[in-house]
C-alpha cells in the first residue's frame, strides 16, 4: 500500500483495493470490527475514484456484507447484498459467475433472517446461474447444491434436500477429495439432510467426519469447527446422546465466544440447543440459565418475529412446564408458535414441534379444547416427518392419537430417551400418518375464512382409551386470538 500511496496518491483506487485486501486479512484473523472499519474506508474511496458500478466496488461491498454476517448483523448484510445483486443484474449477463455468487450471498442472509421461502428462491437462482456459467460438474455447482439442500431441510422439503446433498457431496469428493476446505460444507449439508430423513447413524458419521476435516484444515479454535460441532451436537441430541451433545455444544460456544465475543448471536444459537439437551438429560436448573441467556441474546440481536427468538422461548418454556409454571410457559410458547410459524410455515415440522409444546402448555392450563385443536392441526406435519430432531413431539402426537387429549395431561414435562428413538424403531405401517383422514378438520386459515359463520366441529376418530373408546367427540369452539399462527383462524373463543 505504501508504494501505491507514493506512486498513485493516497486517494487512488489502488490504495482502496489495498485497504480492502488488508480488511480481508483482518477478517480472516478474527479482527472483525477493524475489518469493517477498513472495508468502509475502502468502499468510500473506491466509489469516489471509480464509481458505484465499478466491479472492484462491488467486490469490496461484498466483503463488507461478509463482515456484517460475521458480526451477526444480518439485516444490514441483507441490504448490502440486495444492493449488490440489483447492480450486478443490471450490469452483467444472466449467466455471469459473479451474479451467481451474489444470488448465493443474498440467499444466505435471508436464511439467517428466517425468510426461508425467499432464501430458497434466491439459492435456486444461484444454482441456475452457476450451472449456466460453469456446467453441471463444477465445484461451485456442488457447493450450491449443498447450500440449497440446507435451506430445503429448513423448508421441510427433505427428499429434494437429500437428493441434492448427495449429488453435491459426491461431486465435491470426485473433484477435490475429502481434505479440501470446501468439502466439509457439502458433507455437513448431507448430514443435515440425512438427519431430516431419519438416518441418524449416517448423519452422525458425516457430521463427525466434517468436524475432523475442519480440525485438520483450520485447527481446533476456528469458527468453522464450531459450526461443525453445533451440527454434531444437534445430531447426538437427536440420537439421545445428551452428554456427547453437551460436550460438542459447549466446545462450539467456547470457540465462538473467543472468536466473536460472548454476546454474539451465534453463541445464542448454540446455547438454545445446549439448553434443550441439558433439559432432556434432566439438568433443568442449568437448562433454565442457558435458555434465559440465549433468549436475551436473540432478542437483542433480532426484531420481533425472528424464529430464533421463538426457538429460545420454546426451550425456556419446557423448563417452566417442568417446574409447573404453566402460565409463563404458555405465554412463551404462544409467542414462540407465532414467530416460528411465520418463518417456516404452518405445515413445517419445526412449527409443528412448537405447536405440540404449546398444546401441552394449554393442557397444563386446563384449556383442553384448544390443546386438542392444536394437536389436530400440527400432528400431520410431525407424523409425516422422519426428522429425528422432532422425535419427542412426534411420540407425543402418537400418544394423543392413541389415547386422546388426556395424553397431554399425562405426559411428563421432561422427554425421556424412549420417546426419541430413531424413526426406524418407531415407524408405523403405511397409512398411520394420515391424520387428516381420521380427523376431518380445517387445517388452514382459508378453511375458516370460507365458512366464518359456522362453528368449528372437532371430531376425534375412535380414541381407543378409557371411557371414549370408539366414540366421536364434537365440540363447538373457536381458537383464541392469542395464537396467531397461519394454521389457525384469527377468531376469539367467544365470538
Amino acid at each position: 500500500m505504501a508504494i501505491h500511496i507514493l506512486n498513485d496518491g493516497p486517494n487512488s483506487s489502488f490504495v482502496a483495493q489495498d485497504k480492502s485486501q488488508i480488511g480481508a486479512m483482518l477478517w480472516n484473523q478474527g479482527h472483525i470490527y477493524e475489518a469493517e472499519k477498513l472495508d468502509r474506508e475502502a468502499i468510500a474511496q473506491q466509489i469516489n475514484a471509480a464509481g458505484e458500478d465499478d466491479l472492484n466496488t462491488l467486490g469490496m461491498e461484498n466483503d463488507l456484507g461478509a463482515v456484517l454476517v460475521t458480526e451477526g448483523r444480518y439485516a444490514e448484510a441483507a441490504q448490502v447484498q440486495k444492493a449488490i445483486l440489483n447492480r450486478r443484474t443490471r450490469l452483467e449477463p444472466p449467466n455471469h459467475p459473479d451474479l451467481g455468487y451474489s444470488w448465493h450471498n443474498y440467499a444466505q442472509v435471508l436464511s439467517y433472517l428466517g425468510a426461508i421461502d425467499k432464501a430458497e428462491s434466491a439459492e435456486r437462482q444461484a444454482l441456475a446461474v452457476r450451472i449456466q456459467a460453469y456446467g453441471e460438474n463444477h465445484p461451485q455447482v456442488a457447493m450450491t447444491e449443498g447450500e440449497l439442500a440446507k435451506i430445503l431441510v429448513k423448508a421441510g422439503k427433505v427428499d429434494e434436500a437429500l437428493r441434492l446433498a448427495r449429488q453435491g457431496f459426491a461431486l465435491q469428493m470426485k473433484i477435490y477429495g475429502l481434505e479440501n476446505r470446501d468439502t466439509p460444507y457439502t458433507e455437513a449439508n448431507l448430514s443435515r439432510a440425512l438427519l431430516a430423513s431419519g438416518d441418524g447413524v449416517a448423519a452422525l458419521e458425516k457430521a463427525q467426519e466434517a468436524v475432523n476435516t475442519r480440525r485438520k484444515l483450520f485447527g481446533n479454535r476456528h469458527p468453522k469447527v464450531a459450526d461443525g460441532l453445533e451440527l454434531l451436537g444437534t445430531t447426538r441430541m437427536a440420537l439421545n446422546d445428551f452428554a456427547g451433545a453437551a460436550r460438542d455444544l459447549n466446545e462450539a460456544i467456547a470457540i465462538r465466544s473467543a472468536f466473536y465475543g460472548p454476546k454474539h448471536v451465534s453463541v445464542a444459537d448454540a446455547e438454545i440447543l445446549l439448553a434443550e439437551s441439558l433439559f432432556r438429560e434432566g439438568q433443568s436448573t442449568e437448562a433454565r440459565k442457558i435458555a434465559t441467556e440465549a433468549l436475551d441474546l436473540e432478542r437483542s440481536a433480532f426484531p420481533t418475529g425472528h424464529p430464533q427468538i421463538g426457538l429460545a422461548e420454546s426451550a425456556l418454556a419446557q423448563v417452566e412446564l417442568a417446574d409447573k409454571n404453566s402460565k409463563p410457559a404458555l405465554a412463551l410458547l404462544e409467542d414462540a408458535y407465532r414467530q416460528v410459524s411465520a418463518a417456516y410455515g404452518a405445515s413445517n415440522p419445526q412449527t409443528a414441534s412448537v405447536g405440540l409444546r404449546l398444546a401441552r402448555a394449554l393442557a397444563a392450563n386446563l384449556d383442553l379444547s384448544h390443546a386438542r385443536q392444536l394437536v389436530a392441526a400440527n400432528s400431520p406435519a410431525l407424523l409425516g416427518s422422519r426428522d429425528l430432531r422432532w422425535a419427542p413431539e412426534r411420540s407425543l402426537a402418537k400418544k394423543v392419537q392413541q389415547k386422546g387429549v388426556t395424553a397431554l395431561e399425562d405426559s411428563k414435562s421432561q422427554y425421556h430417551a424412549e420417546d426419541s428413538r430413531s424413526y426406524r424403531e418407531t415407524s408405523e405401517p403405511s397409512g398411520i400418518h394420515d391424520w387428516s383422514r381420521q380427523m376431518p378438520f380445517p387445517t388452514t386459515t382459508t378453511d375458516y375464512e370460507n365458512d366464518p359463520g359456522i362453528p368449528v366441529a372437532m371430531a376425534t376418530s375412535r380414541y381407543k382409551s378409557g371411557s371414549i373408546n370408539d366414540s366421536v367427540i364434537s365440540h363447538r369452539f373457536l381458537i383464541p386470538k392469542r395464537i396467531q399462527a397461519p394454521v389457525i383462524a384469527h377468531y376469539s373463543r367467544n365470538r
